[in-house]
């Protein structure tokens, strides 16, 4: 006897929002870490208010784990710190 399994579609908006918030997040999380490396703090902190709103963004809409989202918070931040510090 076959099993039916429905089809589950996943709406193109949907993917267009998931795609959306990846293309954004990498962004963001890709800039922080740069100017980190540049040795420029008032730009470095920008980019981790940015990088860190679009994580945040990301996990409250289900792109990312929160786990996920917050370990990236925390290496970013210790970065921003250890600059800070030098």
């Amino acid at each position: 006897m076959a099993v039916l399994v429905p089809i589950v579609f996943v709406p193109v908006t949907l993917c267009a929002q998931l795609a959306d918030f990846t293309a954004r997040r990498d962004s963001q999380t890709s800039k922080a870490p740069i100017s980190i490396a540049a040795g420029d703090l008032s730009l470095a902190k920008t980019a981790f208010v940015e990088a860190q709103s679009e994580l945040m963004r990301a996990v409250g809409k289900g792109v990312v784990h929160r786990n996920t989202g917050s370990r990236k918070v925390s290496r970013l931040a210790a970065q921003l710190k250890k600059l800070q510090v030098a």
